[in-house]
């Protein structure tokens, strides 16, 4: 195993800075005037650890993440009581981690890397058009920024200087993902 793979990918992901934050809630802005890229802001209760995420997510990947090393997922169609549910999750990218690090799995060969992850389900009380339309705009734009945010003074404020640009994202949805999937663990049953 390499040794500054699994390092990468069991620190990229700064579970006590996560845990100080404490993730609350996503929003979703878009531009209907400028084609400027959507914003998937992943919102905080706490700015100043949420700003470290960021710096350190920076850090690691760089302001653009060129090498998509930072995955994340949305997965809809979580619970059938609720249609309106859906779960973010933000993770390594595995394969692309290994390739940035030189240390593709040939065919045949098995390694077993542990990586960590965070996720958030949302539970709209009603159907969210917003969500449709970053859909939409990351469809036609190519690209998307991932922000930090938090409530402050009963406002949201996004921290636009700790963005990061994204080009991959992946939208699923539940019934696509099998035993053994890297997003399968949003699918248990308490969080």
């Amino acid at each position: 195993m390499n040794e500054q793979v699994g390092r990468f990918l069991l620190q990229l992901i700064e579970m006590d800075k996560w845990d100080a934050a404490k993730w609350i809630e996503v929003a979703f802005r878009v531009s209907l005037r400028a084609p400027a890229p959507p914003m998937l802001c992943i919102v905080y209760k706490c700015p100043e650890p949420a700003k470290e995420i960021f710096a350190g997510l920076r850090a690691s990947v760089t302001r653009d993440d060129e090498e998509e090393m930072l995955r994340i997922s949305v997965i809809e169609g979580i619970t059938l009581e609720d249609p309106n549910a859906f779960t973010v999750k933000i993770s390594p990218h595995i394969q692309n981690v290994l390739r940035h690090f030189n240390a593709e799995i040939r065919a045949g060969e098995h390694e077993h890397y542990v990586s960590t992850s965070r996720f958030l389900r949302t539970s709209p009380n009603r159907p969210f058009p917003l969500f449709t339309e970053f859909k939409e705009h990351v469809k036609r734009t190519g690209e998307y920024k991932l922000i930090p945010a938090a409530w402050i003074n009963g406002s949201l404020v996004p921290f636009v200087d700790l963005s990061i640009r994204k080009r991959e994202i992946f939208f699923r949805h539940k019934s696509e993902i099998t035993p053994g999937d890297e997003d399968v663990v949003v699918l248990r049953e308490k969080q």
